[in-house]
């Protein structure tokens, strides 16, 4: 009973405790979260890959951003995608918007999904390839992002995605940096 007492004073100095500040931010764990839970079903099998009709997601992004001379901080926002499906093509359009960092720094702005380019025989499973990019504004200053997203089906029927963000570049004035990140969706009525 001691041993177990002792266990307990000792959480919350090790970090055991939810409200200690080694706690991971509420917004980090949601999106954590619900990208574990998009993607635990695994990738959709070949033969159920969409090649036809219009697929509407909706989700989250999470990008990690380098605002001028700061670190690099995970901002997190909401995701609405749209890919209208060929046998060998697609339109992918859509938004990402909403995004703020877990300590609550907001960046007003949207950024936009468009082009597209359908994969159906990439190894080890179809993928879609889109543009995205925008402006976000962290108060007076205006980040221009550009980058590609891989959008990859998971689920029975394709009925959640999920992929990177890469090749991302940020320009603030005269200086440009990169940035990456990841994002997750589910199909939406």
């Amino acid at each position: 009973m001691r041993c177990a007492y002792l266990l307990l004073l000792c959480l919350p100095a090790c970090g055991g405790s939810s409200g200690g500040s080694d706690a991971e931010p509420d917004a980090a764990v949601n999106y954590s979260n619900f990208q574990r839970v998009v993607t635990a079903t695994g990738m959709t099998p070949d033969a159920q890959v969409p090649v036809s009709g219009s697929h509407n997601y909706t989700g989250q992004m999470q990008l990690d951003l380098p605002l001028d001379d700061s670190p690099v901080t995970a901002y997190y926002g909401a995701l609405d995608l749209t890919l209208d499906m060929g046998s060998s093509t697609v339109a992918a359009t859509g938004t990402a918007d909403g995004f703020a960092s877990a300590a609550g720094n907001v960046l007003d702005g949207a950024l936009t999904v468009s082009g597209g380019l359908f994969l159906p025989d990439v190894d080890p499973v179809p993928l879609v390839i889109a543009d995205l990019e925008g402006a976000l504004y962290d108060g007076n200053d205006q980040f221009d992002l550009e980058a590609e997203m891989e959008i990859h089906f998971y689920a029975t029927d394709a009925t959640a995605v999920s992929g990177r963000v890469f090749s991302g570049s940020i320009t603030h004035g005269a200086q440009v940096d990169v940035f990456d990140g990841t994002f997750a969706a589910r199909k939406s009525p």
